[in-house]
């Protein structure tokens, strides 16, 4: 991971992320600092993860212009989320500064943040019912969907779980990706 974050450094421009696959010089540049990294990590492998979740952010219905929102997701794949979002031309908002249920309730409803992905983490964090918390307090219709590594409880709400985020990839086609890449 260490290296990850060495490369790619902090997450906080998602289109400018993802322009950087598209210029054959960044790209250059990206694969000589993965290589003295210690080849860890592979430029083509981290490129089909993120347009694996690019085709899920599609076909969950995320478009242009769109937030999405993020707490607690390990490094590799907040990268291939930053990624992703930055191929659709969607806005990543980090949620990790909320301390309790309220803050992330307002920073959700303040960022019009259509889907929140949070880490298995979070369960502990918040306590086995925050997803219920999270949509009872929802009165602007935000978030229309929550992505939970780990398990999902009976919630009030439309949860999904990671790996059922990552399945959503076969309904986006190639055509779609490269239509909607804004880089």
């Amino acid at each position: 991971m260490t290296e990850l974050k060495e490369v790619f450094g902090s997450l906080n421009v998602p289109q400018e992320l993802a322009s950087s696959f598209f210029n054959s010089e960044k790209r250059k540049s990206i694969e000589q600092k993965l290589a003295s990294a210690g080849n860890a990590f592979s430029l083509d492998a981290i490129e089909s993860d993120m347009n694996a979740l690019t085709r899920s952010l599609l076909s969950l219905g995320a478009s242009h212009g769109d937030n999405i929102a993020i707490y607690g997701i390990d490094y590799s794949d907040a990268l291939n989320l930053y990624l992703a979002a930055g191929q659709v031309g969607v806005n990543v908002v980090n949620l990790s500064s909320s301390n309790n249920i309220v803050e992330l309730n307002e920073e959700v409803a303040r960022s019009k943040s259509r889907f929140v992905f949070f880490a298995e983490s979070a369960h502990s964090e918040f306590g086995e019912g925050y997803l219920d918390d999270l949509f009872i307090t929802a009165t602007n219709g935000f978030p229309e969907c929550a992505i939970v590594k780990g398990k999902k409880n009976n919630n009030q709400g439309v949860v999904i779980t990671w790996n059922e985020f990552q399945k959503l990839e076969r309904f986006a086609t190639n055509w779609e990706v490269g239509l909607l890449r804004v880089v």
